[in-house]
């Protein structure tokens, strides 16, 4: 009984050409169009403001490594007060605070705070931004480190191995550009298509009943509206099960970093 309407839908709809441009041409033409939208859209250059209380060269030498890193860019230093007025107006992403004393702790090795606060509302690009940040720190305090056990009589490569035990080969997998595109379209085709399906399904049923055929779609289903609709739809889900759709899995220092999402829990002078 399915084959039958199965059969049937395919005569209609092959004489229907509205239904042919619903169902075959849209959904290509919508992916080709969300597709060049999203393409190639990876984050970078992202603003921050900086507020630094240290002013020390260790601190200089920090902002200048992160503002010389392909995703961050250094758009203002200023205060705590004028930093969060930025990231409100939304000129930065978000802010990095460097408390006052943080080179003479690291100096002594001891454990020293930075504050990064971003605008989680773009949360790819915060999550980016918070990513090469805590890159950058550790790799400034490892140095600090390295020449301290250096001083202290230690040869390079004992000194390496005690300020980097173990090192992190990081490979981003399913989507290593870290872009829109590959984030976004999977989960944008399963909707277009399922919206495609359902405008489908509805203008199959309203040209039965333009024609005056609604009886004789019943009477080829054996009289039930369900196995109609549903013979109906297999023609539309089969016309549709070649396209492919992928999913993405959901992708020691000298100092602590403290990470904060914009939610108004600001952190305060020291």
């Amino acid at each position: 009984m399915l084959l039958r309407l199965l059969l049937r839908e395919v005569k209609r709809v092959a004489a229907d050409h509205s239904l042919i441009l619903t169902l075959l041409l849209a959904p290509l033409v919508y992916v080709f169009f969300y597709g060049s939208i999203y393409q190639y859209k990876a984050e970078e250059e992202v603003p921050i403001a900086v507020v630094d209380e240290d002013r020390t060269g260790l601190s200089q030498t920090l902002i200048t490594q992160i503002d010389n890193s392909q995703m961050v860019d250094v758009a203002l230093r200023t205060t705590l007060e004028g930093a969060k007025e930025s990231m409100y107006r939304g000129h930065t992403q978000g802010f990095l605070y460097i408390e006052k004393g943080m080179e003479q702790k690291v100096m002594s090795l001891q454990q020293a705070d930075m504050v990064l606060a971003v605008n989680a509302a773009r949360f790819l690009p915060s999550s980016e931004v918070a990513g090469a940040i805590t890159q950058i720190g550790l790799t400034v305090g490892a140095g600090v480190r390295l020449q301290y056990l250096q001083k202290q009589g230690m040869n390079t490569e004992s000194s390496m191995q005690e300020v980097m035990p173990v090192n992190i080969d990081y490979r981003p997998m399913f989507n290593s550009r870290s872009d829109y595109g590959t984030f976004l379209l999977p989960g944008l085709i399963a909707m277009i298509l399922q919206q495609t399906l359902l405008i489908g399904l509805a203008g199959g049923s309203a040209a039965e009943r333009q024609r005056g055929s609604v009886h004789e779609w019943l009477q080829t289903a054996g009289g039930n509206a369900s196995v109609a609709l549903w013979g109906k739809g297999c023609f539309t889900s089969y016309s549709f099960a070649p396209t492919p759709i992928s999913s993405s899995p959901s992708t020691s220092g000298c100092w602590n970093y403290k990470y904060w999402a914009a939610d108004g829990n600001w952190p305060s002078s020291p």
